[in-house]
């Protein structure tokens, strides 16, 4: 059985020979650099059968720059990242200062030359395997990622016309990005947002129904209407009232 198929298997509950599992592992961001014990997860690594290739992305940085210890990158939206060694925090946010700059904010394209030349490469060797690509922080991360994340808790409730036209413009984004990875007939199309805190939902329920259901409705959407048996996962953190929502792809 190939990868593929034992990935598909599993996902639809269907009798996989084995429980499908990638190891995913930073060296670098290890706080203990033993030697012994990064080789010992490498061996252990290597035990995993070679069946996912991804996660694919498409997203574009800056180059880096190096400031002491950390690295600083810019995302093609305009979002500076600072990078201490264990994993890069938002620094600046091109939008904090108010939506007067909507009108000539430079939104990116999604069919910039070159984007997915890297992911065509590594397609080139994906055999038999279970193809995974990304939309990283695909609405609500990257609408705090530009406005800063405390406006953006408010920003539906006194800016709610502006804050509708930039959630419908991340959204047309993501379904362009969404499309070339149909046309590469990948299996899956992982999204990630972060909804809840420690003791719940970011927001009233029905708010989240009202704001954000129907565009996450059309983003999962997008993907099994292009290929009917493409996966659509979403990471989240933390369980809240609107969990059942998440997984229905009909609209509020």
């Amino acid at each position: 059985m190939s990868g593929s198929e034992n990935y598909t298997r599993a996902i639809e509950f269907r009798g996989p020979q084995y429980l499908p599992c990638a190891l995913k592992f930073r060296p670098e961001r290890m706080i203990e650099q033993d030697a012994r014990k990064l080789a010992r997860i490498e061996a252990l690594r290597g035990q995993f059968p070679n069946d996912l290739l991804g996660p694919l992305d498409a997203a574009r940085y800056s180059d880096p720059i190096i400031e002491g210890k950390a690295t600083l990158r810019t995302d093609e939206w305009g979002t500076t990242w600072r990078d201490k060694g264990l994993g890069g925090k938002t620094e600046s946010y091109p939008l904090i200062e108010g939506y007067d700059r909507l009108a000539s904010f430079p939104f990116p394209d999604p069919h910039r030359p070159g984007r997915f030349d890297k992911a065509d490469l590594a397609l080139q060797e994906r055999d038999d395997r279970y193809v995974q690509c990304i939309v990283w922080f695909t609405l609500f991360e990257r609408l705090w990622m530009l406005r800063g994340f405390e406006n953006m808790l408010v920003d539906p409730y006194v800016h709610e016309k502006d804050f509708v036209a930039l959630r419908d413009r991340i959204v047309e984004y993501n379904l362009a990005i969404i499309d070339q990875w149909i046309a590469r007939d990948v299996d899956a199309v992982f999204f990630s947002d972060d909804w809840g805190c420690q003791r719940g939902l970011l927001m009233n329920p029905d708010d989240w129904r009202r704001l954000y259901k129907p565009s996450y409705a059309d983003i999962r959407a997008r993907p099994r209407r292009g290929r009917p048996r493409m996966d659509a996962p979403v990471r989240r953190r933390h369980g809240h009232p609107a969990r059942p929502d998440r997984h229905r792809p009909e609209r509020a």
